[in-house]
C-alpha cells in the first residue's frame, strides 16, 4: 500500500489493517532493541546525545558495524571530527576485543595480518562506508543523495558524528539554528526513508538530568 497517495483518515486505517507489519532494523544490543521495541525504524531520527568524552562516537559505531555486519543492514557515517583511520582502528578494537595500545603494537610486529585479512573478507560482503571530508547541511546531504542514483543499493542508516561541528547560519541564535536543523534534517530523513542518527553534545544542565530534553542540546 502507497501510503503517499493516502490522506483521509479512515482510508490509513484501511490501509493500516491490511499493510504487513513495518520492519525493524535490530541494532546487535539486546538491550538496545528491547527499548526500542524490536529495533530501529525508517524514516526516524535518533539522537545520541551525551556530554563530551563519553563514548556517542564508541557507541554509533558500534552500532552500524554489528548492523553491517551481523544483520546486513547498509550504513553511512559521515565523521565531522574524527578521521576514517582513528574510526578504523575503533572498528578493529571493537571487533577483535582488543584495546588500542596492544593492536597498535600488534600491527607494527605484523601480527594482525590473519586477523584483518578475516575482518576485511566479512565487510567486503557488507554495505558499511565512513566518509570524513562530507559536509552534513542539508544541501551537502542533497548533494551526496544524488551520487547514489541508480547505485545498486544506497544506505538505510545515515549517522552523523556529531552536530556542533556543522556549520550554521549567521544572523540568528545557535538555538534556534540547531532547532531548525534538526527539523530539517528530520524532514530529509522522512523523504529518503532512512534511519537517521546523530550525536550530538549536551550542555552542564542537560548531563545532570536522568532524561536531557532538546533544551539541552
Amino acid at each position: 500500500m502507497d501510503y503517499t497517495t493516502i490522506h483521509a483518515a479512515h482510508e490509513l486505517l484501511a490501509a493500516y489493517a491490511t499493510e504487513a507489519e513495518t520492519p525493524v532494523y535490530p541494532s546487535g544490543i539486546a538491550s538496545l532493541d528491547h527499548a526500542l521495541l524490536g529495533g530501529f525504524r525508517k524514516q526516524s531520527l535518533y539522537i545520541v546525545a551525551a556530554r563530551p568524552g563519553e563514548g556517542k562516537t564508541s557507541l554509533v559505531l558500534s552500532l552500524i558495524r554489528r548492523m553491517a555486519m551481523e544483520h546486513d543492514t547498509a550504513c553511512l557515517m559521515l565523521s565531522l571530527e574524527m578521521t576514517k583511520q582513528e574510526l578504523i582502528e575503533r572498528l578493529i578494537c571493537q571487533a577483535t576485543l582488543t584495546p588500542l595500545p596492544a593492536l597498535q603494537v600488534a600491527r607494527k610486529s605484523g601480527l594482525l595480518t590473519d586477523t584483518l585479512a578475516r575482518l576485511q573478507a566479512q565487510l567486503a560482503t557488507r554495505w558499511l562506508h565512513i566518509e570524513d571530508l562530507r559536509g552534513a547541511s542539508i544541501d551537502d546531504l542533497e548533494v551526496l543523495w544524488q551520487e547514489f542514483e541508480g547505485a545498486p543499493r544506497r544506505p538505510e542508516v545515515l549517522v552523523i558524528d556529531h552536530l556542533q561541528q556543522i556549520p550554521m547560519p549567521f544572523g540568528v541564535s545557535r538555538s534556534d539554528a540547531l532547532a531548525g536543523y534538526m527539523a530539517d534534517l528530520k524532514r530529509f530523513v522522512k523523504q529518503k526513508e532512512l534511519i537517521g542518527i546523530i550525536c550530538c553534545q549536551i550542555n552542564r544542565e542537560g548531563g545532570k538530568l536522568e532524561l536531557p530534553s532538546m533544551a539541552n542540546l
